[in-house]
C-alpha cells in the first residue's frame, strides 16, 4: 500500500498502467501457452460436451419413445380389457338365453307329459266307469231275473209281488 501511495505522491501514476516490456512479453508468452494448451484440450472438451449433449438428447428421445409406448400399451390394454368384458358379457347373455330356452323346453315337456298323464287318467276313469256301469247293468239284470224267478215261483198276487220286490230291492 505504501508503494501505491509513493507512486501517487511522486506523480508517476499507478504502476499498473505503466508498460513494462518484460511483463508484457511474459504475459503474451503465458497467454500463448494457455491458448496452445486450450486449443489442444478445447477440442476434446467440446467433443466430450457434444457427446454428452447427444447422449442426453438420445436419453430424452428414448424416454419420450418409452412414454409413447407405455401410453400405447395402456390404450391397448384398456381396449383388450374392454373387449374381454364385452365378450364375457356376451357369453353370459348367451348362457342365460340358452338356459331360458332349456327351461322353456323342460317346462313344455313337463306340460306335455302332464297332459298325457291327465288324458290317460281320464281314459282310465272313463273305462272304469263304463266297466262299473256294465257290471251294474249285469247285476241289475241278474237281480231282475232273480226277482222274476221268485215271483213266478211263488205266484203271488200283485200286492204281494210289489211288497216282495220292495223287500228284495231294499236288501240289495
Amino acid at each position: 500500500m505504501q508503494e501505491i501511495t509513493y507512486y501517487l505522491a511522486a506523480g508517476d501514476g499507478i504502476p499498473f498502467f505503466k508498460p513494462d516490456i518484460a511483463l508484457t512479453v511474459l504475459f503474451w508468452l503465458v497467454f500463448g501457452v494457455a491458448l496452445f494448451i486450450l486449443s489442444r484440450v478445447w477440442k476434446p472438451i467440446l467433443k466430450s460436451l457434444d457427446e454428452r449433449e447427444k447422449k442426453i438428447k438420445s436419453a430424452i428421445d428414448n424416454a419420450e419413445q418409452v412414454e409413447k409406448q407405455l401410453a400405447e400399451a395402456k390404450e391397448t390394454s384398456s381396449k383388450t380389457t374392454s373387449e374381454a368384458y364385452r365378450q364375457a358379457n356376451e357369453i353370459i347373455e348367451k348362457a342365460k338365453e340358452k338356459s331360458r330356452q332349456e327351461a322353456e323346453k323342460i317346462l313344455t315337456q313337463a306340460k306335455e307329459e302332464a297332459e298325457k298323464i291327465k288324458t290317460n287318467a281320464q281314459k282310465s276313469i272313463e273305462q272304469q266307469k263304463n266297466q262299473v256301469q256294465k257290471e251294474l247293468e249285469k247285476k241289475s239284470i241278474e237281480l231282475a231275473i232273480g226277482i222274476a224267478e221268485k215271483i213266478i215261483d211263488e205266484k203271488l198276487d200283485i200286492e204281494k209281488e210289489k211288497s216282495f220286490i220292495e223287500k228284495i230291492l231294499l236288501k240289495n
